[in-house]
């Protein structure tokens, strides 16, 4: 591998883009969504033998109000992709980027277009890598075509054919398929009964809901002139340095303890919503996806995953999780005013300690994200609750307050506007 300007890729997107007013989630996951269009079928990690190698492609829709700043955050990744083709006039681009309206006979051929052999650390393998950057996601998800929605899922899987009239059989060998775009929260809940329970799609995608953009000196320049340089020369380091990632066994106890009990964190999701249900569906295999991309992302990576890679990767999924209750149009269960109460309640019913993870969950698809962490930060605060490393417990001082009903006796002052 060669030298690099930034520790992090990933990072220092996030930094590049601070000036822009959209929100961070929406320029991390942009970050996140190019660097799963560089490293193709280059990077792999196997967790299992017997299941294959588990490559890097996402499907991630960021999710906002118009005007919210969507493709104004993925600007820059695109441009930072499309820096790789630069002087490159003859054959298959290194980093193709399909048009956003075509339709899925032509992506199809598209990707036959790109397929190309890659010689790797002598070894010689057939890919066919397309990106898609989608200003209005619907519009190149055809508003739901059933046709376009399994051949998106057929592509997730690497495993793509047409027959043709003209050209026969089209079957790009090793397709890679990368898709990034924006959505209105209104257009994807409209959407959802159709997209939600065709082929799985929905479970493919990763859904990132961001707030409004907050206004900024519109005439900012960037505070290194050279940056974008700088990215694109790491982005190309990227690009270019392939092989298999390994995981240390720290990163391997961690993900194994959270993979076995996932089900119980999950299966909260699935109580009368089965889009929900179908979206939590390979969550796991998405966290390896990132755990990956963490990976390749650190400069001294040396094609090892570790546990700071799978924190990481957690963290990028939660945030991901944290506004998906509102586009499936799932009712909020508790109200503002009782989340304190419900917070106590819910960890005695768990014997005083709960997992700091499966409480976030339980709450994330119950109530407002921000009305849960502001009420969690206040039992703290009054010295309810106690945060000991991964696990939340309740203190002696809480067992006065849950014999208390209506919640409203509660004390109050922590929870003004």
């Amino acid at each position: 591998m060669g030298t690099r300007h930034y520790p992090d890729w990933i990072d220092a997107y996030v930094e590049y883009t601070s000036a822009l007013e959209p929100c961070e989630p929406f320029r991390r996951w942009s970050a996140i969504g190019a660097i799963s269009a560089a490293v193709q079928r280059k990077n792999w990690v196997i967790f299992n033998p017997v299941s294959g190698p588990v490559y890097a492609n996402l499907y991630i829709m960021l999710v906002g109000e118009p005007a919210s700043g969507k493709s104004e955050s993925m600007r820059p990744a695109r441009a930072l992709l499309d820096s790789l083709n630069d002087g490159h006039l003859i054959g298959p681009k290194p980093a193709p980027i399909s048009a956003m309206a075509l339709r899925r006979e032509q992506l199809v051929h598209e990707a036959v277009q790109q397929e190309r052999e890659v010689q790797l650390n002598g070894r010689a393998f057939r890919q066919s890598p397309l990106a898609v950057f989608a200003d209005e996601l619907l519009v190149f998800l055809e508003h739901g075509s059933t046709d376009k929605l399994e051949w998106l899922c057929a592509a997730y899987d690497g495993t793509l054919s047409q027959q043709t009239f003209a050209r026969g059989v089209e079957a790009p060998e090793g397709a890679y398929i990368a898709v990034m775009g924006g959505v209105t929260p209104g257009a994807l809940a409209d959407a959802i009964p159709k997209i939600g329970h065709t082929g799985g799609f929905i479970s493919r995608c990763l859904i990132v809901c961001g707030d409004r953009r907050k206004r900024q000196n519109p005439f900012v320049r960037a505070s290194d002139p050279e940056a974008f340089s700088k990215l694109s020369s790491d982005l190309k380091n990227v690009f270019t340095s392939g092989g298999e990632f390994r995981v240390s066994p720290e990163c391997q106890d961690s993900f194994t303890h959270w993979y076995l009990h996932a089900d119980e964190i999950f299966e909260l999701a699935s109580e009368s919503n089965e889009p929900l249900d179908s979206y939590y569906g390979r969550r796991d295999y998405h966290l390896r996806k990132l755990m990956l991309l963490s990976a390749a992302s650190r400069a001294d990576h040396k094609f090892v995953i570790i546990e700071d890679d799978f924190t990481r990767a957690r963290r990028w999924l939660d945030e991901a999780d944290a506004g998906v209750r509102s586009v499936f149009k799932r009712p909020l269960l508790i109200e503002r005013e009782r989340a304190p109460y419900e917070i106590l309640r819910y960890l005695a019913s768990c014997g005083a300690v709960c997992p700091r993870r499966k409480l976030d969950h339980y709450f994330i698809l119950r109530c407002a994200f921000a009305d849960y962490k502001q009420a969690l930060k206040e039992l703290i605060s009054l010295k309810l609750v106690e945060i000991s490393g991964t696990q939340c417990k309740l203190t002696g001082e809480a067992k006065t307050y849950l014999q208390i009903e209506p919640p409203e006796e509660l004390p109050r002052h922590h929870y003004s506007q």
